[in-house]
């Protein structure tokens, strides 16, 4: 997609604006309108698109963790987050359970369960998979740990 494209998917979306997968900038270097448009032309539309059919799905708004959409630190080396294919996020009165069976049904190629984060919620990203792979699962099965 280019600018223009990108700029009206995002007009187009139902429940998420770009700031909400901005990455927060504790020194206010850049503003609104700059970390807006750094969302527009970095996160990937598969994202947004499999988050608003998740949402549909389980029938209550998402909430983006902080730091949990487009970011460039605070995650691991190789962190979807940096390349704009991912999000952490919960659902508000909605068990850990029941939304993981609402993100099952999308096109995620890659999901964490994360049962022991302040607000117990999912990573879910779009990844680009290459011939034979298949979708990636993890879970943290004791606070700092992963499987």
């Amino acid at each position: 997609m280019n600018g223009n494209e990108n700029k009206q998917f995002w007009e187009q979306s139902r429940f998420f604006t770009p700031m909400e997968f901005a990455p927060p900038e504790p020194s206010n270097v850049l503003i609104i309108a700059e970390r807006t448009d750094l969302v527009i032309a970095n996160i990937n539309p598969n994202l947004i698109i499999n988050l608003e059919r998740c949402r549909v799905t389980v029938g209550r708004p998402l909430i983006i963790h902080r730091n949990g959409g487009l970011a460039f630190t605070g995650h691991s080396p190789n962190s979807q987050h940096y390349l704009g294919n991912a999000a952490d996020f919960h659902a508000q009165n909605v068990s850990l359970f029941d939304l993981l069976v609402a993100a099952l049904q999308c096109d995620f190629t890659g999901m964490g369960v994360y049962p022991y984060w302040n607000n117990p919620g999912l990573h879910g990203d779009v990844r680009p998979l290459h011939k034979g792979d298949t979708r990636k699962f993890w879970w943290q099965p004791e606070k700092g740990g992963y499987v």
